[in-house]
């Protein structure tokens, strides 16, 4: 949990918790509107992905995220 706070705090300096701006900047060639070798299959992936994060971040408590910034 350390290594993903620490890389979200250095590496996606957004505070606006748009937590595709995490996908976008880890796998934004391949899963972001706007990528290089972008596929639908890619944005289905991210989209999944922020299907597991909601679902957690509403079993802890946990707000102030939205779904921007990598596929729409």
């Amino acid at each position: 949990m350390d290594s993903a706070a620490w890389f979200f705090e250095s590496e996606v300096p957004d505070t606006s918790g748009q937590f595709g701006l995490t996908t976008k900047k880890i796998n934004g060639d391949l899963e972001c509107i706007g990528g290089t070798n972008v596929t639908p299959e890619g944005i289905d992936k991210a989209r999944k992905r922020y299907e597991i994060f909601e679902a957690i971040a509403k079993a802890v408590g946990m707000t102030g995220y939205s779904e921007t910034g990598c596929y729409n």
